[in-house]
């Protein structure tokens, strides 16, 4: 086995500025997944931990990165302004939802999907897309309400 070491940035406005939205969304479904089922966590413990995850990295950027004197103002970087958004999306999934609407069953098949999906797939997942019917041709929109 052979190993290379490569850098990747040099300072840490580097590092936010290439970071990769996709893999982080990843990376952190796939560590709530984990810290629900091998950790035994409650929901409400593992919802905690994503969002705290988030703030913490938004918070770092804003510490070491901003410039901004405005101290209430909300400062994201560029590559990672969906972050939240994603991050809202993975919490309200049937993996993380709260209550009794989400059977046993649709959150295990939730729990596989995050973790077996590829990482281009979890952005659908959390974020679905959304098209506007009335803007449609009529035979794509009989098609779509057909789905349903």
């Amino acid at each position: 086995m052979h190993t290379l070491r490569l850098g990747t940035a040099t300072t840490i406005a580097e590092a936010f500025r290439y970071a990769d939205l996709d893999s982080l969304l990843s990376i952190q479904s796939r560590l709530a997944v984990n810290q629900g089922i091998k950790k035994r966590d409650t929901l409400h413990i593992v919802r905690k931990s994503v969002t705290n995850k988030i703030v913490d990295i938004l918070a770092t950027y804003r510490q070491n990165c901003s410039q901004s004197p405005n101290p209430g103002q909300l400062i994201l970087p560029e590559s990672l302004k969906l972050l939240p958004v994603y991050a809202l999306g993975l919490i309200k999934s049937p993996s993380f939802r709260q209550g009794t609407d989400v059977l046993l069953d649709e959150r295990i098949v939730s729990y596989n999907t995050l973790m077996r999906n590829p990482t281009r797939n979890l952005i659908h997942y959390c974020f679905p897309r959304l098209f506007a019917l009335h803007d449609m041709p009529e035979p794509l929109v009989l098609h779509y309400s057909l789905l349903f």
